[in-house]
């Protein structure tokens, strides 16, 4: 009788302690899970006529409205991004505007991040911050991510990723795998149609250079600005506005709408 309740008082204890132990191990997980859990609610859905740089056929003229379309795909999608903050020294106390690094060897600001409250947060130079945001656009101090929270300092995050708009994220992208996949469409040579709208003459130390702006003819917006390398003839424009086609180099994002470089008219 002794040894069947030595025997049960054994099992008793071996019980508890394999639920404790494996309650810890659960508990920890989850420290581990938040740590690294990404959650984009906004995920669009991808245009089943998506366009992409590969696709691009030179001699085959591309509406404007459907290069803006996709060389703004990534506004107002939700995203994480890991990188180092643009501080002055070897650490700083963050405030609402934060710009985000791509390495420790570099300075210049990938991303600007402008969060919903002040963050009165001390971080060294060497952190990595993740941080959750809307992508906004382009501006001189990075490409702007609205709506900003910070997830963690030194959490988990995954390089080499191609990051896209219209896919479920899990990791958090690296500031320079994200700022790579925003600014895909840069350097591509295109040939774009639309209806002229204008032409812009900006001289400057006697030198002066041409910008002739394309709408999308259905709703009169802007979409794309050519800088020309000659003079274009700006009177036969006006009088033959409809299916302006101009050929350029994709090489940023200005004031809302694509601007393309070293462009010539398509006859």
């Amino acid at each position: 009788m002794k040894n069947l309740s030595l025997i049960i008082f054994t099992i008793f204890i071996a019980t508890v302690i394999l639920s404790c132990s494996g309650n810890g191990t659960t508990d920890k997980n989850s420290d581990k899970t938040n740590d690294t859990i990404v959650e984009n609610s906004n995920v669009p859905v991808a245009p089943k006529d998506r366009l992409l740089p590969d696709m691009v056929e030179v001699d085959k003229p591309v509406p404007v409205s459907k290069l803006y379309e996709a060389f703004y795909e990534w506004k107002d999608v939700e995203v994480t991004v890991a990188g180092y903050a643009k501080i002055y020294g070897n650490s700083e106390k963050l405030g609402k505007d934060v710009q985000l690094r791509g390495s420790e060897e570099s300075f210049d600001a990938l991303f600007d991040c402008r969060f919903k409250e002040e963050l009165n947060k001390e971080v060294n130079a060497t952190d990595i911050l993740i941080i959750k945001g809307k992508m906004a656009e382009s501006s001189y101090s990075g490409i702007v991510i609205n709506d900003c929270e910070l997830v963690s300092v030194n959490g988990k995050y995954k390089e080499g990723q191609t990051p896209s708009p219209y896919a479920k994220q899990t990791e958090a992208y690296t500031a320079k795998d994200l700022y790579d996949a925003y600014n895909v469409w840069i350097g591509t040579e295109i040939t774009v149609i639309g209806h002229y709208n204008s032409t812009t003459t900006s001289t400057m130390n006697g030198n002066s250079t041409w910008r002739i702006d394309l709408e999308d003819p259905e709703s009169g917006q802007k979409m794309v600005g050519c800088t020309m390398r000659t003079e274009p003839d700006s009177d036969k424009l006006a009088k033959n506005r409809d299916n302006v086609k101009i050929r350029g180099r994709i090489a940023k994002d200005l004031w809302g709408s694509v601007q393309l470089e070293d462009c010539v008219i398509v006859e």
